[in-house]
């Protein structure tokens, strides 16, 4: 490894011990805060958000992962990590700091109102902070860019170079292997469940997935399988239709782990 290298990671160990602690207090804000102190927690991972942010898009990160690449690498992990660094930095790039401050600010305050909404069954209290983060994600599927959709950079965090229209392809027209492959079939209809925020880009498409892969993939998975799809989907119309909280977990700002997370290998 060179010298290059053993900088960026460095630096990478870094940002995730930021990311380790905006984790600890965002657990501990579900699980033990109390409810008074919400504001106050806001403003914590709002600044640890943006000082990630900065730690992440400053002019020498650049510099060491441009030196980095150019060093190159026989090593596995750590050409992977290259890959991932660059991808990690290039998107982080693209989001002014505002805005992650802003997005930290407004998911620290949703999480409180949605508690409140599912104690009370009242979506009315969730409503207008669920409006703002859908808009708040199309604010960075804009940041980010797309060629098509919008949702497809969102998905573009977590499943590089997935697309909407990719995702449906592999739901309404699995391979024919997947058939015979009963594993394989409850990963698409997993993949789906899992991988989708339904009102990032709209409910017709959420239902439709679900309900496509219901029709293909029932015949080859278990049955509890089949009953968390069907249970997403009513769990959908529910909440879309008559406003009912029925979910025990709100929706997620964005899919999938942190943006570095464990996807990348800290190895020196």
């Amino acid at each position: 490894m060179g010298e290059a290298y053993s900088e960026l990671m460095s630096r990478m160990k870094e940002i995730e011990t930021v990311g380790q602690i905006q984790g600890l207090l965002g657990w501990d804000q579900e699980v033990m805060m109390p409810p008074k102190a919400a504001p106050l927690r806001a403003e914590q991972l709002a600044w640890l958000s943006t000082t990630s942010h900065s730690m992440m898009v400053d002019e020498k990160m650049g510099e060491v992962l441009a030196a980095a690449e150019a060093e190159g690498s026989d090593d596995e992990v750590a050409a992977g990590n290259l890959r991932l660094i660059r991808d990690a930095y290039d998107k982080a790039t693209k989001k002014p700091t505002d805005f992650v401050e802003r997005m930290a600010r407004h998911k620290s305050k949703s999480i409180i109102s949605w508690t409140k909404a599912r104690e009370e069954n009242d979506f009315s209290i969730f409503r207008d902070d669920l409006a703002e983060m859908i808009e708040l994600c199309r604010e960075l599927a804009e940041y980010l860019g797309y060629e098509d959709n919008p949702y497809d950079a969102l998905l573009d965090i977590y499943e590089s170079g997935l697309s909407e229209a990719q995702l449906l392809d592999v739901v309404i027209n699995p391979p024919t292997r997947f058939a015979e492959d009963p594993i394989q079939m409850t990963f698409v209809g997993r993949h789906v469940m899992t991988r989708l925020n339904p009102l990032v880009h709209s409910t017709a498409l959420f239902t439709k997935l679900v309900t496509v892969c219901m029709s293909k993939v029932a015949p080859a998975i278990s049955t509890s399988s089949q009953q968390v799809m069907q249970m997403a989907l009513e769990s959908m119309n529910h909440r879309v239709d008559c406003g009912k909280i029925r979910s025990g977990a709100p929706l997620p700002s964005v899919i999938g782990p942190s943006l570095i997370g464990p996807n990348i290998s800290l190895r020196t």
